[in-house]
C-alpha cells in the first residue's frame, strides 16, 4: 500500500520544489500523472502549497488552497503568475528614499485586496529619513483602512510590530521592489541572514535583484514568512471570482438607484451621498474609482482595441476630474 505524507512546499526552482515535513526537507518533482492533469499553470505548486508525496516523496496533489496570490506576467503577454499560496497577510516593503513611490504602493495594496489578503505597509530604511511623517502621511490618509508600520533593520525598530500581525500559524509574504529591504528584514525577523542583500543604486534609484527565488521561512513563534524577487511591474490578474476590496463601498453602492450606477455623474447615487456628507472620505472614493477602472482594464485581457478605447476614454476623464476639483 502506497504511503502518503503531507509536506509544504518552501522553495520552488523551475519545475523543482523544495518540500518541508514534519522531520525534514528535501528537493523533489511532481508526478507524470500529476503534471498531466494539469490544465493550467496555476495547477502546478507554489511556495506556500501544501502538497500530499507518495512513498517515493514525490508531489501527486496539492491540497485544497486557502488563496492563491497571482498577478499577470510581466510584458505584453496575457498570462496568469502565481507568487504565492495560503497568505494571510502581504507586507509590502517601501524605503523611505528617493526610491518611494506612491503610485507603485497603490497598485501592491490593490494586488492585495484583489487576492483578499490583508496589505500591511512598511515602510523601511526609517534611521536613513529626517521626516517619516511627511513621506507617510499623505499616502496613509488615502488609505485609512490600511495598516502600517515603520521600520528600521538598523535600529531594530518595527519588529515586534511585524510578528504582532504574524501570530503563530499564520503566513506573511513581503513584496515590493529591489533594494527597499525585504530581505534584510526576513533576516532581521529570523535572527540570521539567509537572504542576501542588496541597495538602491543612486543613480536611477533601481534595486539590484539580490533575491533570485520564492522561499519560505519558519519564524521562531511558528509563524511563516516568505520573500520573494523584487517586483518592478505590477500588473492584475483578473477573473470572475476577483474580489475588488472597498466592501463599506460596495455596500454603499448596494443603496444607489439605479443597478448599473456608475458612481460618476448619476443621480441618486448613494456613494456620491456619502462623500458630500462626509460618511465617505473624497480620498477613499477616489481611490475607489481609480481601482475599479484598473480592474476593469485588466479583466479586458487581450482585447487590445477595447482596451485603448477605454484607456482614451479614462485619460478624459481624469483630465476633467482634475479641472473639475
Amino acid at each position: 500500500m502506497e504511503e502518503k505524507k503531507t509536506a509544504r512546499v518552501i522553495a520552488s526552482y523551475r519545475g523543482k520544489y523544495k518540500v518541508l515535513t514534519d522531520s525534514e526537507s528535501h528537493v523533489t518533482e511532481v508526478t507524470g500523472n500529476f503534471a498531466n492533469k494539469c490544465m493550467y499553470i496555476s495547477d502546478f505548486p507554489v511556495v506556500g502549497d501544501y502538497v500530499v508525496l507518495n512513498d517515493f516523496n514525490y508531489i501527486i496533489e496539492v491540497v485544497t488552497r486557502k488563496n492563491l496570490l497571482v498577478r499577470q506576467a510581466a510584458g505584453g503577454k496575457h498570462q496568469m503568475q502565481a507568487i504565492a499560496s495560503n497568505v494571510d497577510c502581504m507586507f509590502i516593503t517601501t524605503s523611505l528614499n528617493i526610491e518611494f513611490n506612491p503610485v507603485k504602493l497603490e497598485r501592491f495594496i490593490l494586488l492585495a485586496q484583489v487576492n483578499q489578503i490583508t496589505p500591511v505597509v512598511v515602510f523601511t530604511k526609517a534611521d536613513l529619513c529626517e521626516n517619516v511623517e511627511e513621506w507617510t502621511k499623505e499616502i496613509m490618509k488615502a488609505y485609512e483602512n490600511v495598516a502600517y508600520i515603520i521600520t528600521s533593520s538598523y535600529e531594530k525598530k518595527g519588529m515586534a510590530d511585524i510578528l504582532a500581525i504574524l501570530q503563530t500559524g499564520k503566513t506573511g509574504v513581503f513584496v515590493g521592489a529591489s533594494g527597499v529591504g525585504k530581505s534584510t528584514l526576513v533576516n532581521s525577523l529570523l535572527k540570521k541572514e539567509v537572504m542576501k542583500t542588496g541597495s538602491i543604486r543612486e543613480y536611477d534609484a533601481q534595486g539590484r535583484h539580490t533575491t533570485t527565488h520564492k522561499e519560505l521561512f519558519e519564524l521562531e513563534n511558528g509563524a511563516y514568512i516568505i520573500d520573494t524577487p523584487g517586483i518592478r511591474e505590477i500588473n492584475l490578474w483578473i477573473d470572475d471570482d476577483t474580489y475588488v476590496g472597498f466592501s463599506d463601498i460596495e455596500e454603499l453602492a448596494r443603496g444607489c438607484k439605479f443597478s448599473n450606477c456608475k458612481h460618476d455623474k448619476e443621480e441618486d447615487c448613494n456613494i456620491k451621498r456619502a462623500v458630500a456628507s462626509g460618511e465617505l472620505s473624497q480620498e477613499r472614493y477616489r481611490n475607489y474609482i481609480k481601482y475599479s477602472r484598473q480592474v476593469y482594464y485588466a479583466s479586458l485581457g487581450n482585447n487590445v482595441a477595447e482596451r485603448t478605447r477605454f484607456k482614451n476614454k479614462v485619460k478624459v476623464q481624469s483630465k476633467n476630474e482634475r479641472y473639475n476639483r
